[in-house]
């Protein structure tokens, strides 16, 4: 899922700027609501970055289904927060 454009919530009176482009790729389990921001980019690019050629995902079918996967690991795609791995009691601090 591609977000393109916006205007940034640090300056409010700005006009819309097409260089913003955000993402959240989904895995196999489609959540039934999907949080676009910086960490589901983060999240995404991260696992998906073998296949990622500019907005499209390309490879192996297995290589694409485990590494879209992966995201929710790191980002919960419904609130945009972090994801159950991530705070995992072994995995912080």
């Amino acid at each position: 899922m591609v977000a393109k454009g916006g205007t940034s919530k640090a300056v409010t009176n700005q006009p819309s700027n097409d260089a913003i482009g955000l993402m959240a790729v989904l895995g196999p389990q489609l959540p039934t609501k999907v949080t676009v921001n910086e960490f589901t980019t983060i999240a995404s690019v991260w696992t998906c970055a073998q296949f990622l050629n500019g907005e499209t995902l390309s490879g192996t079918k297995l290589g694409l289904r485990i590494a879209a996967g992966n995201v929710s690991n790191f980002v919960d795609l419904e609130t945009g927060g972090y994801g159950e791995t991530i705070q995992d009691a072994l995995n912080s601090g």
